[in-house]
């Protein structure tokens, strides 16, 4: 998997949605992905708003998951380490949950979608600048299963 910016994150950015990524132990070669989906929507700081790369990343999530409809997954909360412990599992649950209501918004079951906030304790990035907050303000959507 390639590393791409936040500010270069778009929904054609090449990013794979990868198993890999999801359940850690399926090789993403093996199964049948679109390499141009994004699993990760970036967000800027102290929102949950969604950007226009965010929902072009989601619509093509929900394509993919509406081709695979067994496919369960969650949708992980992410933020920077600015606010407290507590504000930061609230806004990464935020974040989650507006990513799941564009999917259910796009036609995905409810069901099939949980949100959950890990707020500043999973860090993609770390560093004590800009470059590396705007990585952990995110939502990475992670197949919890259905997937064959």
């Amino acid at each position: 998997m390639r590393t791409i910016l936040p500010s270069q994150a778009s929904a054609a950015s090449g990013l794979a949605f990868l198993l890999c990524l999801f359940c850690h132990s399926v090789n993403a070669q093996e199964v049948d992905i679109d390499p141009q989906l994004a699993d990760t929507v970036y967000f800027t700081r102290n929102s949950s708003q969604l950007s226009s790369e965010g929902q072009g990343a989601l619509r093509l999530q929900a394509a993919w998951l509406t081709n695979h409809s067994a496919v369960t997954c969650a949708l992980e909360g992410h933020t920077d380490e600015w606010g407290s412990p507590e504000w930061n599992i609230k806004l990464g649950q935020k974040r989650a949950e507006t990513a799941r209501a564009f999917l259910i918004h796009l036609g995905i079951a409810p069901h099939r979608l949980t949100a959950i906030s890990y707020g500043e304790d999973r860090p993609r990035a770390l560093c004590k600048m800009e470059q590396c907050w705007s990585y952990n303000r995110r939502v990475t959507t992670i197949i919890t299963g259905g997937y064959q």
